[in-house]
């Protein structure tokens, strides 16, 4: 709260406290139990023996179990630098040492704060939240949990930096972890920034934003003149930005020099971010992998409202009652919302065209200019949708279920349509040694109508105010017999090079030329966020992207520049995407 590190708190009353999502005017009462909001009102009751006047504070709330906000990390000033760490051990040491004590020499509390990392390298060993919570336990007194209460978070934070030199002006690689705007933690092992950070002596940051209901349920239309807000994940990924344009000359980072970069929905944040005012001058550089960014209309935004109403036993005269629910309820409800979805079709959690915060689809504003002076690198893997039929018992297709399929995924084409953009896909494959089956082909529609079709457009909307680089990620993983192809996700541990993290010899393969690629990949994106232009000594010269020529990108065991890869592909679906 205001200027002082998060505490524990496990049954409080905070009289008048101000929370992000419910209005920058509006202070309410917020209900503590077992250190997670349980209630959020005008006017609660205040008969407990422990309630805090909050007034005039800021109550960041952690939301998600596994969620460490940047913002409320910023909150301290209290650091601490591991880069003299000579091993694990000794890292562990030092966090537990830190972690019992640490706390602003002019904090009102007596609890411990969270502890600001820097220096992480990844020889110190990876981190996972099993490690966190054995470094960092609860304060003195806290103890543990109550039998069904969520765990406490870890309070850790990380930026991966070099020990900070003196007048040192880095560039920054600023990450938004993907997971479908529901899941998800900037802190995984896949996205250890240390690797990065060593090979390229730059600062990572990875951060955390609201997910799902908490981060993108709109009921501004449903309970109007409340102060309610839409996107608050997005204007978390604008608080963040902020915080490291005014803090990152402490770590060795230039803030003129910030490239933001993310993956799936993360990239489709990056592509909101490009178009929403707030965020504009906070970066200068954009790396979109496998997303692009669509915003859903406030008509969708509202049956998706409906929706999570109606799991909560509301309807929109008792909108407001959903104010008042423990964060647990909204999201089980959300869980439940997002699962039919996911089977029906239906209204999916993500950002808003909100009339405020978003005007613009993000394809439409980066067309008009809204990226002007931002570089952009973006691209996909070939067999993106490979990762979900994975999880899906599915029987192979006959023709007549092949032109179905591709009808709902391309609804504006006949049968005849669809007919013909089958023929061209699986003439292509068959020449090109790839899997053809009708399972295949499917698969190959649909990754390039849901991913790549989107990121060749957003290039060449680009291209015409900024120089657009475009990548094709053709790497296959070796996991079930080589059934994921070059599957949505795979390319991230060859651009973090985390290779060595866990379960990932088995996605990404291992060896001489699955290190060479990651360490091209690596060089790549540094080059990129140093420069603004990609190119450097393993793959060559890297040309921006252009209609007449095309020139991709391919990132496989041997690299190289590609014109117009999968052209015949590309013309088939196009019209009909």
């Amino acid at each position: 709260m205001t200027d002082a590190p998060p505490t524990t708190v496990v049954d409080a009353t905070l009289l008048g406290a101000t929370v992000p999502g419910v209005g920058p005017e509006r202070r309410v009462d917020v209900r503590i139990e077992h250190g997670r909001v349980a209630a959020i009102a005008a006017h609660l009751d205040r008969s407990d023996t422990d309630v805090t006047d909050a007034r005039g504070g800021l109550l960041i709330p952690g939301l998600h179990d596994h969620h460490l906000h940047l913002l409320a990390m910023a909150a301290t000033r209290w650091s601490l630098d591991v880069s003299a760490a000579a091993d694990g051990a000794a890292f562990d040491a030092a966090i537990r040492a830190a972690s019992s004590t640490a706390a602003p020499t002019d904090s009102p509390f007596e609890s411990p704060g969270w502890l600001r990392i820097v220096g992480y390298d990844e020889r110190l060993g990876p981190l996972d939240r099993d490690r966190l919570d054995r470094l960092a336990p609860p304060p003195p007194g806290r103890g543990p949990n109550p039998p069904g209460a969520p765990r406490d978070e870890a309070p850790l934070t990380l930026i991966f930096s070099p020990p900070p030199a003196a007048g040192a002006r880095r560039p920054v690689l600023f990450w938004i972890h993907g997971g479908g705007f529901t899941h998800g933690a900037g802190y995984e092992p896949l996205y250890n920034g240390g690797p990065l950070a060593t090979r390229g002596d730059v600062v990572v940051v990875t951060i955390n934003y609201r997910l799902g209901a908490l981060g993108y349920l709109s009921l501004a239309d449903v309970l109007p003149g409340q102060g309610l807000v839409a996107n608050a994940g997005q204007r978390d990924q604008v608080a963040a930005p902020e915080w490291v344009r005014d803090n990152t000359a402490a770590f060795g980072g230039d803030p003129a020099n910030v490239t933001i970069f993310g993956e799936s929905a993360g990239a489709a944040a990056v592509g909101t971010l490009l178009a929403m005012p707030a965020a504009k001058g906070l970066f200068h550089k954009a790396i979109l992998q496998s997303g692009t960014g669509r915003a859903s209309d406030r008509e969708t935004a509202l049956s998706l409202a409906d929706a999570m109403l109606a799991e909560l036993g509301l309807d929109r005269a008792m909108a407001a009652k959903a104010l008042e629910l423990p964060a647990s309820a909204i999201v089980d409800a959300q869980t439940a919302v997002a699962a039919r979805s996911a089977r029906t079709g239906g209204p999916r959690f993500g950002p808003v065209l909100d009339g405020e915060s978003l005007t613009v689809q993000p394809l439409a504003a980066v067309r008009a200019g809204a990226a002007a002076g931002i570089p952009m690198l973006v691209g996909t893997n070939r067999d993106e949708t490979k990762l979900f039929a994975a999880t899906m018992r599915r029987e192979e297709l006959d023709e007549a279920g092949l032109v179905a399929g591709v009808r709902a995924t391309l609804p504006r084409a006949t049968d005849a349509d669809a007919a013909a953009v089958i023929a061209v896909y699986r003439a292509s494959r068959t020449a090109k040694g790839l899997p053809a089956t009708n399972l295949d082909i499917q698969d190959a529609i649909d990754s390039d109508a849901r991913f790549r079709v989107g990121a060749m457009r957003l290039a060449l909307a680009q291209a015409e105010h900024q120089p657009a680089y475009v990548y094709l990620f053709t790497h296959a993983s070796p996991a079930r017999r080589g059934a994921l192809g070059s599957c949505h996700a795979l390319e991230m541990p060859f651009v973090f090079g985390t290779l060595d993290a866990p379960t990932q010899d088995r996605f990404a393969g291992t060896g001489p030329e699955v290190e060479q690629l990651s360490r091209a990949m690596m060089d790549a994106w540094l080059a990129f966020a140093r420069t603004g232009n990609p190119s450097h000594e393993s793959i060559g010269n890297w040309p921006a992207y252009e209609s007449a020529g095309r020139p991709t990108m391919i990132f496989d065991r041997a690299s190289g520049l590609a014109s117009d890869p999968f052209g015949e592909e590309r013309r088939a679906i196009e019209p009909l995407a």
